[in-house]
């Protein structure tokens, strides 16, 4: 048995070995290696607020309003200020989430929902339908404490409550985002927290996509009509919430993303876990514009990025292997791993080189598993929120994100993407193709 376990191990890892990946995105680390020192960014002078705005208003039925207090937190830095977003509700605490999993790093989270669950306070999450299969005994015990639960066909991350407080990224509530540092080998992501009455649309989104699910609730529609009441506090940052259910023609997200790069001047970079243009018309203006001297660049994956979070279990899988007396299947597990590495890889090389064609889109892959993402404008516009650049998914799931005009915050996700640029390898069509 052990001897087919070695020859099945071999044959795997000489199947995924570097010679046969060398065409791949992000075969290599960065040739100078990994740099954990964020670069200084120097304030722009210019200001394409105006012009941006403008052409968002043209767009969105939602308007940007001032916001009281944001702030852009990193991989396990979010645990923190959701928590205390968490703590602080008294009437109402919404999650949507693409999954939501009970484990040891998200035990005092679960806790948490539960005591506010049972202080009366309005606790809601929407998970995605498929993800959920995957936590039904974490489901059932929160359901057991009186959070109530929706599933539905979600891709968005945030959580809101009734203190005009928003987290809003691409996080989900598992151990692989709130151990993750951007450097050890898990997720690389960014959550922004914002207060205002931007949170209101936020509300709305949420509230009407529990309707769809649970169209005998009406009544929730008040808890909504009641956050248009709240009290501007005013703020130098303008925000608005932007959202995506095409099902029901509700396409803010991807009409916020075309108007900001048809208004754009100098320079776009945006990230994801994967990209599919397909026919998008985003993909064509980003590819007139490149070609007309706008620098676009594009941060994903690659081979050694392997496939997000199936690629951590199978590591978490390997370690206990290792220490235990079954580790002669390690190398097995571990030759599973690098096949479905090479599997993604291949993939994403077929729809970068499909964004690449015919335009001087730079496309970079990084070292480690890229899960933010992100849009940054010209001074002071960005976005970030649940949607990858995929025109497919774009007409399947819903997502939501916050557009914000604020230049400190602009300054600050501007180095960490410059330093998630470097320490990603630029990737080059080769020729000669790849061996499948």
């Amino acid at each position: 048995m052990k001897k087919l376990i070695l020859l099945f191990c071999i044959v795997l890892i000489t199947g995924c070995s570097k010679n046969l990946n060398v065409h791949l995105p992000g075969a290599d680390l960065p040739s100078g290696g990994i740099n954990k020192t964020l670069p200084v960014i120097n304030k722009n002078q210019t200001d394409i607020s105006a012009t941006m705005e403008s052409a968002l208003s043209k767009e969105l039925e939602a308007k940007l309003t001032p916001v009281s207090q944001l702030t852009l937190y990193q991989n396990k830095d979010t645990w923190l200020p959701l928590m205390s977003l968490i703590n602080n509700a008294h009437d109402f605490l919404y999650l949507n989430f693409l999954s939501f999993t009970c484990d040891e790093r998200t035990e005092e989270m679960v806790k948490a929902l539960e005591k506010k669950a049972g202080e009366k306070v309005d606790v809601r999450l929407i998970v995605n339908k498929g993800f959920s299969l995957l936590s039904g005994k974490c489901l059932k015990r929160l359901q057991k404490s009186g959070v109530k639960i929706a599933k539905v066909k979600t891709h968005s991350s945030y959580i809101i409550n009734d203190k005009q407080e928003l987290m809003i990224g691409s996080q989900s509530i598992a151990r692989m985002f709130f151990n993750a540092d951007g450097f050890n080998s898990l997720d690389r992501d960014m959550m922004i927290y914002a207060k205002g009455v931007v949170v209101s649309e936020a509300v709305r989104d949420f509230v009407s996509t529990w309707l769809e699910q649970n169209p005998d609730e009406k009544e929730l529609q008040n808890v909504f009509l009641k956050t248009k009441n709240w009290k501007d506090e005013g703020g130098k940052a303008r925000c608005v919430f932007v959202s995506q259910r095409p099902w029901l023609g509700m396409r803010d997200y991807e009409k916020a993303i075309l108007a900001a790069v048809k208004s754009n001047e100098r320079e776009v970079l945006f990230s994801g876990v994967k990209v599919n243009p397909r026919d998008s018309e985003i993909a064509d203006v980003l590819k007139t514009k490149s070609l007309n001297g706008m620098n676009v660049d594009y941060i994903g994956n690659g081979y050694l990025s392997g496939d997000g979070e199936l690629a951590m279990v199978f590591d978490e899988w390997i370690n206990k292997l290792e220490q235990s007396s079954f580790s002669f299947v390690a190398p097995a597990v571990m030759g599973i791993k690098l096949w479905d590495n090479r599997r993604v890889a291949l993939e994403n090389k077929k729809q970068y080189d499909r964004l690449k064609g015919k335009s001087a889109i730079n496309i970079w892959t990084y070292f480690n598993f890229i899960h933010h993402k992100v849009w940054l404008f010209d001074s002071p516009a960005f976005l970030i929120g649940s949607a990858n650049f995929d025109d497919e998914k774009f007409s399947e799931v819903s997502d939501a994100g916050l557009f914000c005009f604020d230049s400190s915050v602009h300054i600050q996700l501007k180095a960490e993407l410059f330093r998630d640029k470097q320490n990603s390898v630029r990737y080059v069509v080769k020729k000669g193709g790849v061996k499948k």
